[in-house]
């Protein structure tokens, strides 16, 4: 009752004031106790005699009058003319005025967040569900969102159901169009109606067309009709619309990535729906209320953290286009290969370390990008997918896939995969290069490596190329250009070993013979240690090699008696200052005396476990490769070079289709096999060397 409303209140002596409330707040919790023990009647009549003993003590006034009205109404046998008695007799305690915070009327507790007296009036039989205009006690509290107050009214009885009496919104319907998230439990644990509409809405719709996530969520997880069709304006016609339709309308792509991860959250308006983006809606699982969405052609699930597809997704067979980059994914979401009509599909930035043979199943797929994974394979059947135009696979430690056929497209990389489906064997040759200063002991170091396998067991080849004699072994005797040998170990391997000479009058050559696909050796005198030569060697294979290939660094002359131990570490500390062993691809660094073996153990071991693990020797090759090299190796026996025409067409006996031919070449020249080089400027395009030694010695 607003003030200026209020009838002047009588002026009452102290003690008669402490009588009267006395005697109210004594009855307030007799009556309260009897009606709560089913005692309705005595309940009315504790009231009665209550209003009766205040009218006979007050002085006469509007007090006193509005008392007696309301005993009147007592008198009257209809029940719901009861609790207007109530009312009428506490609105007249609180203008009695015993303090400012006494007031007996609930609705105005309520809405001035009075909690000691709507504690005190909540347990009065009806009053909680009195209305007061259109609301009651627990419409206010929800629209002042007073959680507090509320948990009174409602553990008082209060009815969580009840509908305005203007707008016919429920408390649940108030709490979610606000947003009220602990007031939307706190109603729910109190039983309140979950699929009472109001004018077709639920509270889901209120809360979703607010954009209230959380609220939608806990409506819906408190088991909420996920699909509940309501009328809808837009624009100027009403649509039937689901709480999913409302999110797809409002745009807000974090509030329609909530709604879908419900499963039985379905569309109405939006069934033929084609596009869906939800990137960066910070996503922890694939929201399953996708599947519904029938129509879909183009998904956007970028920039999120999936981590696992389920293969629910095989359900939504009209997808041409999907996007799961940036998404954490931990496996290929293999669900993914029954959409037959997939054309494009992004896997990229994520942990996939395996593609699926079921992959062919996405038979109509163009474009497959999954680069900035873990593959360090590919399965032979990806060659089966025919319309496969662009393949992006930059970014993996694809060992086990020639470098040339990734550099090739991804026409020729797909030829390479068919090759091998036909049969694939194991590729057992690679280049071992050894460079150095003039005089530091390289060709000694390589003929007591091949002396030390020798000794351990191993009986290496000491075959050299026919065009060239074998030398004295004379360590005082420089090397000439590039000699060229092989090195076997045991079954693993077969070294075609490339001696520089050390003079700078060859360094210019140098450049044509250094390739990828090989183990590097830079030797160095302990004792006379020109780090500028280190580097200048270093900088030289980093700027001829694609790939970071390993390389070991030998310091000769151990023997020397200024190589003490303190002397060594001095030299490991100042090679690991100046050329960071990580940045170079620097394996390890090694000293050793040709003289008396020393340090030769260490080093074999790291040289052998350098090959195993070079993707060279770990990848598979098509077998026609190798017949090819076998081809080529009777061929040297009668020719040193050939032309490219006779070339192609021992390659074609090896049943080679001419597109893979340029990819077999380039992986035989990074090898070691032959010397080609595609200059069709230069013509050296048009010939085709089979014995290195032989250019090595021209050009020497």
């Amino acid at each position: 009752v607003a003030e200026s409303d209020r009838p002047k209140v009588v002026e009452l002596d102290a003690e008669l004031a402490k009588w009267c409330k006395k005697l109210i707040f004594d009855s307030i919790r007799t009556g309260t106790a009897l009606y709560n023990e089913g005692n309705v009647e005595e309940c009315y009549e504790e009231w009665k005699n209550t209003t009766e003993q205040l009218i006979n003590r007050l002085p006469p006034g509007e007090e006193v009058t509005m008392l007696q009205t309301s005993l009147d109404v007592s008198t009257t046998k209809e029940p719901a003319a009861r609790p207007w008695m109530l009312r009428m007799s506490l609105e007249t305690f609180s203008w009695l005025h015993f303090n400012t915070k006494a007031s007996f009327d609930i609705h105005s507790a309520t809405v001035n967040g009075y909690v000691e007296q709507v504690q005190i009036l909540a347990p009065i039989f009806a009053l909680v569900n009195l209305p007061k205009g259109p609301h009651l006690p627990i419409h206010v509290a929800c629209n002042r969102s007073n959680q507090e107050i509320a948990k009174i009214l409602l553990e008082n009885r209060a009815d969580p159901n009840c509908p305005t009496g203007d707008t016919a919104m429920t408390p649940l319907h108030i709490a979610s169009s606000k947003g009220d998230l602990e007031m939307v439990k706190l109603l729910i644990k109190h039983q309140a109606a979950l699929e009472v509409t109001r004018d077709t809405w639920t509270a889901l719709h209120f809360a979703v067309d607010n954009s209230y996530l959380d609220v939608a969520k806990e409506l819906m997880e408190s088991g909420a009709e996920k699909s509940p069709v309501a009328s809808y304006s837009i624009g100027n016609e009403k649509k039937l619309v689901t709480p999913l339709d409302m999110a797809i309308q409002h745009g807000d792509k974090q509030l329609i990535a909530g709604v879908l991860s419900f499963e039985d959250i379905k569309p109405q308006r939006f069934l033929t729906l084609s596009k869906l983006r939800l990137s960066q809606v910070d996503l922890k699982l694939f929201p399953p209320g996708l599947i519904h969405l029938s129509c879909l052609t183009r998904l956007d699930l970028s920039f999120n953290e999936l981590r696992v597809i389920p293969d629910l997704i095989s359900n939504m067979t009209n997808l041409r286009e999907l996007d799961f980059s940036h998404a954490e994914l931990e496996s290929f979401p293999v669900g993914v290969c029954d959409l037959k009509s997939l054309g494009k599909l992004n896997l990229s930035f994520n942990k996939i370390s395996e593609l699926p043979t079921r992959i062919t199943g996405m038979s109509r797929l163009e474009r497959l990008e999954i680069s900035n994974n873990q593959l360090i394979s590919l399965p032979e059947e990806l060659g089966g997918l025919t319309r496969l135009r662009k393949l992006t696979l930059d970014g993996n430690p694809l060992h086990s896939i020639p470098r040339d056929m990734l550099l090739r497209g991804t026409g020729r990389l797909l030829d390479y995969l068919r090759q091998i489906s036909g049969c694939s064997a194991d590729w057992k040759k690679m280049k071992l290069v050894l460079v150095g200063e003039e005089n530091v002991g390289k060709t000694s170091l390589l003929k007591s490596i091949r002396a030390y396998q020798t000794k351990s067991g191993s009986i290496p080849s000491l075959r050299k190329s026919k065009s060239k004699p074998m030398k004295k072994e004379e360590p005082s005797i420089s090397t000439d250009g590039v000699d060229v040998g092989e090195l076997s170990i045991d079954d693993t391997v077969t070294f075609s070993t490339w001696d520089f000479a050390g003079q700078q009058l060859f360094y210019q050559t140098h450049q044509f013979f250094l390739t990828s696909r090989s183990i590097y050796i830079i030797v160095f005198n302990l004792v006379q240690i020109d780090e500028s030569r280190i580097k200048y060697w270093l900088r030289q294979i980093r700027a001829t090699s694609s790939d970071r290939p390993p390389i070991i660094l030998v310091g000769t002359h151990l023997d020397d008696s200024r190589c003490n131990s303190r002397y060594l570490q001095i030299v490991r500390d100042n090679m690991e200052a100046q050329f960071p062993f990580k940045m170079w691809n620097i394996i390890q660094l090694h000293f050793i005396s040709v003289k008396t073996d020393k340090g030769f153990r260490k080093l074999n071991k790291t040289l052998r476990g350098v090959a195993a693990k070079h993707k060279t020797i770990t990848q598979k090759v098509p077998e026609t490769f190798i017949m090819l090299d076998r081809l080529l190796i009777q061929e040297k026996t009668r020719n040193q070079y050939i032309s490219w025409d006779d070339y192609c067409k021992l390659a074609q006996e090896c049943s080679i289709p001419s597109a893979s031919i340029n990819i077999v070449t380039s992986f035989l020249h990074d090898v070691g096999c032959l010397i080609h080089y595609d200059s069709k400027e230069s013509g050296l395009d048009e010939l085709v060397i089979l014995d290195p030694q032989w250019l090595a010695d021209v050009m020497s």
